[in-house]
């Protein structure tokens, strides 16, 4: 029987399966590849500026896009 892991659990994989957990991520939320893509490359001040790719290279910067992508998915922007 498989186990779903949430991006808690995800958050201490090395940063490799983090990029692909929000890349998968990312493409379900905005429901768009290149939007997500587009997103995922784009400095964000939420994330002092880093890209989500380059913030989820540390376990926090990892919980931090998650969240975003939360509130996004959930339509709470501010």
């Amino acid at each position: 029987m498989a186990t779903t892991l949430g991006p808690r659990e995800i958050a201490d994989f090395p940063p490799p399966a983090r990029l692909m957990t929000i890349s998968v991520h990312a493409g379900e939320v905005f429901a768009n590849q290149e939007k997500a893509l587009h997103w995922l490359q784009a400095a964000n001040p939420s994330l002092g500026g880093k890209t989500p790719l380059e913030a989820a290279q540390t376990e926090q910067g990892y919980r931090a896009v998650e969240d975003i992508l939360m509130r996004i998915k959930h339509g709470v922007l501010g």
